[in-house]
């Protein structure tokens, strides 16, 4: 097992071209809408007294088919939050149930195929009754072995995806971070802008960071505008006033515009 284990070489691609994440996707797909089906049967015909598919079964199967459903939730749940948020070992609990889920439905169809010999049905006795059913069988088998091998890829897209995530580079996860966190501080930026400044005009603010790094208990800092851009702030009370050098000139400046007018 170990050696088979060596063997094997990690898929980069689903069906030959989709991605691994896209193709797990489907499968979940797959065995949500199953899960879902089977309980709204049994919801339906048990206790809503509807007739629906599959409702003139017995009620036992149904129950044993609802509760394999209700089982299986946290499982495809596991799998749709490692898919997403790209989390191995949620996907690897996926993987091991969607194991025991192959495992179990490929006994079940091999041991019901066993028990469908020629013998065992009736209704093909007369004339064409031997070809009937050697086609009966022959679409039974064909049937059986393309679903095993379907489940057996889609089992191996799975396991790739874990493997591909085990061994992915802490660096670029690390990258990925900075670069969500750049995004969102520019368009938190972007969308203050018309809230910054004097009364909405001015440079934008820049963000207010913690004097302790990382430290939401600690105050902060930085995070506003000067008034008219200025850079430095007046400590004196009460402010001093301006020069006669500067008074004057403001004199001038309004007697020969008024001068111009």
């Amino acid at each position: 097992m170990k050696l088979l284990y060596k063997m094997l070489t990690p898929m980069d691609s689903f069906c030959c071209g989709c991605s691994l994440d896209s193709g797990i996707r489907c499968i979940l797909t797959y065995y949500t809408v199953q899960a879902i089906f089977y309980i709204l049967v049994v919801f339906f015909s048990v206790v809503m007294d509807m007739k629906v598919w599959f409702s003139e079964m017995p009620a036992s199967t149904q129950a044993i088919r609802c509760g394999l459903a209700l089982a299986s939730s946290p499982f495809i749940a596991a799998g749709w939050s490692g898919v997403t948020y790209k989390i191995e070992a949620h996907l690897r609990i996926f993987q091991t149930w969607l194991l025991a889920s192959v495992s179990l439905d490929t006994v079940l169809m091999f041991v019901a195929l066993l028990g469908t010999g020629c013998s065992a049905l009736s209704g093909f006795n007369g004339a064409g009754g031997a070809y009937a059913c050697g086609a009966l069988q022959a679409f039974n088998w064909t049937y059986t072995g393309l679903w095993t091998a379907t489940s057996l890829y889609c089992l191996y897209i799975v396991w790739s995806r874990c493997e591909e995530l085990k061994v992915i580079d802490t660096e670029s996860s690390f990258k990925g971070m900075l670069d969500r966190s750049f995004a969102s501080e520019k368009a938190n930026l972007k969308k203050g802008l018309q809230y910054t400044g004097f009364f909405g005009l001015g440079d934008a603010a820049p963000p207010a960071r913690p004097v302790v790094y990382g430290s939401l208990a600690s105050p902060v800092f930085h995070g506003s505008n000067g008034i008219f851009g200025r850079r430095q702030h007046e400590m004196q009370f009460p402010p001093p006033g301006p020069d006669s050098c500067s008074i004057l000139k403001r004199l001038t400046k309004v007697a020969l515009l008024n001068l111009k007018g």
